[in-house]
């Protein structure tokens, strides 16, 4: 008997602490207002002319060019050597072995 009345009293607490909660949230309801946003969309216009390249060899010559002067001797500050500033990784993959700045700057042929 005096677990069902504890019990009642439990729920009708319960109950009347859930009342409380809902009228507190009800008195600090906030509307925030809203604002419509417009997306603009930019036009690109970009116009970018492209030199021409006729056959492989200048393509070779420019590349060269840019990224030593064509000079074979050519090391950088990161190690890179040669014409095209290829890295030593690189040539050990299309098969130069154990080449190192000192080999390269003495015999540029490699």
């Amino acid at each position: 008997m005096v677990l069902i009345i504890t019990g009642i009293m439990f729920a009708s607490a319960m109950t009347e602490a859930k009342m409380k909660f809902e009228r507190f949230h009800k008195l600090i309801a906030i509307e925030v207002p809203t604002k419509k946003i417009d997306v603009v969309k930019p036009k690109l216009e970009v116009k970018i002319e492209m030199p021409v390249v006729k056959n492989h060899s200048t393509f070779l010559d420019a590349i060269g060019f840019r990224e030593s002067t064509n000079n074979y001797k050519a090391v950088n500050q990161f190690g890179y050597l040669g014409k095209y500033q290829f890295g030593r990784k690189t040539l050990n993959a299309i098969g130069f072995e154990d080449v190192s700045n000192r080999e390269f700057l003495t015999n540029p042929s490699i």
